[in-house]
């Protein structure tokens, strides 16, 4: 089962993707690195693991600006959030997917 559209763009649009960074407790953090990857339809790259901009503690955002030829149809991301680092960094990769139309 594919994830749930939940935004559609027109081409030539900013995507502006969100992140939220919570400890066990529900607090807001800052994890030791949060990146973003997005692939188009046709599962290319189009951005490969690039560092998302904090906003304020645990609340993080990346802005992907499409083409007006942008490839129509639904894109798919993950964001992975990454606490600790080596053997004992915990990495969480979170979902997400948007269209284009």
């Amino acid at each position: 089962m594919g994830l749930p559209v939940v935004d559609v763009f027109i081409a030539k649009a900013t995507v502006v993707v969100w992140a939220y960074a919570y400890n066990d407790s529900d607090a807001l953090i800052d994890p030791t690195a949060i990146m973003v990857t997005i692939k188009d339809p046709e599962g290319d790259k189009v951005v490969d693991g690039e560092a998302m901009t904090q906003k304020k503690t645990g609340v993080y955002y990346y802005y992907y600006r499409t083409a007006e030829d942008a490839t129509k149809g639904i894109y798919t991301g993950e964001v992975l959030v990454t606490d600790g680092v080596g053997e004992l960094a915990i990495n969480t990769p979170v979902a997400f997917s948007f269209k284009i139309k």
